[in-house]
């Protein structure tokens, strides 16, 4: 009973209109763009036209950059940009390498206060890789019941990352030294399996495991043989803590690299502080 509306085009046609094949008198000479309709419904309401030209204003903003909730500076350059750390990282003291530092704020556990800032070293050519969200800690800080992950680097060499994983199950002692956590021998069966992906057996994977004072904090090193581990056959591992959490510095490699690049990750994975 009803006549159809018919289909309006936003196509422009050469006479200004809209529709070009198939224009109606309803269309023909007018323009629908999202722009035009927008312009019209201004118009047609006085009192709000000032909040009508500031939404349009802000609709043509161009988009800013946003790193982990702060406006990047002019100029700034992060580390997820995919630049080669040499290119904007300062010089080790070792020839080669890079120092990288996680300051207060870089990261979720570090913006709210979950653990100390940290620092390592890393060799020329890597960068550093996105860490996912649901692993990153973000949705739990600053009370966390589950290990996540700080940082994530590859290259050439193998792979790093820093992983922190709270100490409600191996103690209840606030600001627990890592000696105080437990043995050497002990923790590495509770860590070992964050940065391998699998289980540790302390007897046949454990190439060495060496306790070390940096800066009045203890640390335990590890080497890991793990011919079926997900992280890859080779493993270094260096342990300390932070307030309430372990702090892991963990360096992965495949056979090929560790036979030519395992000099460049023991570096690296010493020179891990916190």
């Amino acid at each position: 009973p009803f006549p159809r509306r018919p289909f309006l085009s936003t196509r422009t046609t050469g006479d200004g209109g809209t529709g070009g094949k198939g224009d109606t008198p309803w269309t023909k000479g007018h323009d629908f763009s999202l722009d035009a309709m927008r312009s019209a419904r201004c118009a047609s309401s006085a009192p709000s036209a000032t909040s009508c030209s500031r939404r349009r204003a802000a609709l043509s903003l161009p988009a800013v950059p946003w790193v982990l909730g702060l406006p990047r500076k002019a100029g700034a350059r992060m580390l997820s940009d995919g630049a080669e750390v040499e290119s904007f990282l300062p010089t080790a003291a070792e020839d080669g390498f890079y120092v990288f530092t996680a300051k207060e704020g870089a990261t979720p556990a570090l913006r709210a206060g979950t653990l100390d800032p940290y620092q390592l070293w890393l060799p020329s050519g890597w960068k550093q890789m996105p860490v996912p969200n649901a692993i990153s800690g973000n949705y739990c800080q600053p009370r966390c019941d589950e290990p996540w992950t700080e940082v994530r680097f590859e290259g050439p060499a193998g792979k790093m990352q820093v992983i922190v994983s709270p100490l409600v199950k191996l103690t209840n002692k606030p600001n627990a030294r890592i000696d105080e956590v437990g043995t050497p021998e002990r923790l590495i069966t509770a860590f070992g399996p964050y940065a391998t992906g699998d289980t540790i057996d302390p007897d046949e994977e454990v190439v060495s495991a060496v306790k070390e004072e940096k800066n009045g904090r203890t640390y335990y090193n590890y080497e890991l043989f793990t011919p079926y581990a997900i992280s890859g056959a080779h493993n270094l591992l260096s342990v300390t803590t932070s307030g309430s959490v372990a702090v892991l510095c963990a360096a992965s490699a495949t056979e090929k690299q560790w036979s030519s690049q395992q000099e460049t990750l023991k570096k690296a994975i010493a020179s891990f502080t916190v």
